[in-house]
C-alpha cells in the first residue's frame, strides 16, 4: 500500500447478526487520491466498504464474522439453484453508473420494511440511499434487473457492485419480496458469480459470512469459496 490510512474504533453497539453480542468496528475514510489502490489493499485483509468508509468488524468476544469469496471458475451450480436460475430467465438485466432512482429507491424501502423491519435501513430518505450509492471512489456500478412484456416495465431487483482488480464486491442487493417463487437472493448471487466469470475475474464477494446467524449463514452453499481465518484465505469445498 503506497499510503497508510489512519484507523479509528468505533464504541460497542449492538451486534445486527447474533442476539446478545456487541460488535466494534475499525475503519478508516476512502477519500485519497490513491482511495481505489488502499481499498484493494484492505478487501485483501477483510475489509468491506459502506459509502467512502471501509470497515471490519473488531469484537473483543466474538470473531464470527468471516470474509468470504466464491471461487468462480471451480464453482458449479446444484440442481436446485440451476432451477432458480430458469425460473428467472425472463428477467432483463441491465448495468447502469452508480446514480440512484425513484424506482431503485421506493423498491429498496420496500425490501427493507418486509425483510427487516421498521428499523435502520427502512427508515432510510432518499438523499441517505442517494449517499449509498453514489458516494464511492471506486468503480462502482448498479446491476437491474427487470421483468418486462408490452403492458410494464418493472424493476424487481438490484445490486450495488464494486470492480476489484480480482473480482466484483456485491456491496448490498435487494429485490421485491412479493416475487417469492422466484428465490431472488440466490438467484443475484448465481447471476453476480456468472458476471464475474465473463469479466475475467477470480472471486466473487459476498462480505461477512457469520455461521450462527439465519441472515448470514446461506452464504456456506455457494463452494468452492475462500474465508479469511486467522490472516489466511482458506479454500472451503
Amino acid at each position: 500500500m503506497n499510503t497508510h490510512p489512519q484507523l479509528f474504533l468505533t464504541a460497542p453497539s449492538p451486534c445486527p447478526y447474533i442476539k446478545g453480542q456487541m460488535e466494534r468496528k475499525i475503519f478508516t475514510w476512502l477519500t485519497s487520491d490513491n482511495a481505489k489502490n488502499i481499498n484493494e489493499e484492505l478487501v485483501k485483509n477483510g475489509f468491506r466498504r459502506s459509502q467512502n468508509i471501509a470497515y471490519r468488524p473488531a469484537c473483543e468476544k466474538c470473531s464470527q464474522c468471516i470474509p468470504t469469496k466464491i471461487i468462480v471458475n471451480e464453482f458449479v451450480p446444484t440442481k436446485s439453484m440451476k432451477r432458480v436460475i430458469k425460473k428467472n430467465t425472463d428477467l432483463r438485466q441491465s448495468k447502469k453508473n452508480n446514480v440512484a432512482t425513484e424506482e431503485q429507491f421506493k423498491l429498496f424501502i420496500k425490501y427493507n420494511k418486509t425483510r427487516h423491519g421498521n428499523k435502520g435501513m427502512s427508515e432510510m430518505s432518499f438523499e441517505g440511499y442517494q449517499r449509498m450509492i453514489e458516494d464511492s471512489l471506486v468503480e462502482t456500478n448498479v446491476f437491474e434487473f427487470r421483468k418486462i412484456s408490452k403492458k410494464y416495465n418493472r424493476l424487481v431487483a438490484a445490486v450495488l457492485s464494486d470492480e476489484l482488480n480480482d473480482g466484483l464486491s456485491m456491496v448490498y442487493s435487494f429485490f421485491d419480496p412479493d416475487e417469492k417463487n422466484r428465490s431472488l437472493g440466490t438467484f443475484l448471487i448465481l447471476n453476480h458469480i456468472n458476471e464475474t466469470k465473463k469479466q475475467g475475474r477470480q472471486y466473487c464477494h459476498l462480505g461477512y459470512w457469520v455461521k450462527n446467524s439465519s441472515k448470514m449463514s446461506y452464504k456456506a452453499r455457494f463452494k468452492p469459496q475462500k474465508r479469511l481465518v486467522n490472516g489466511k484465505w482458506d479454500v472451503v469445498e
